[in-house]
This record gives C-alpha cells, structure tokens and sequence, in this order.
C-alpha cells in the first residue's frame, strides 16, 4: 500500500457563493499551479453568515 499524502485544503471567503469558491480556487493555484491546474476538488466546507435578512457571507473549504 502506497504511502498517502495528507489531504490539503484551501479556504475561500466571498460575499456570494461564487466568490468564494473563486477565492479558494486561487489560492489553490497559488499554492501549485502545476499539480492543481485541471484537479477536481471536493467541497469540505460550507459556513454563512448571516446579517439579517440576507447573507453576508460565505466560507468555503475545498480539498482532494
């Protein structure tokens, strides 16, 4: 059995959903564009914040 690599994740944060996953999607980039370009990633995490009545806020992880 092969050794694994640890799960990494990356946390976006954006007033809407979209936002956010474009935030942690860049950061993924940013991290290593080689190996994370084309990857598909899971969704680990998904927070919001609400201010009433809308939503402030959203948090997302994502790793794979």
């Amino acid at each position: 059995m092969e050794p694994q690599e640890p799960l990494k994740s990356y946390e976006g944060r954006g007033e809407t959903l979209d936002e956010a996953f474009l935030d942690a999607a860049r950061k993924a980039l940013d991290d290593d564009r080689d190996r994370n370009v084309g990857r598909q990633f899971v969704v680990i995490r998904h927070v919001v914040t609400v201010d009433n009545p809308r939503i402030s806020e959203h948090r997302v992880a994502i790793g794979g």
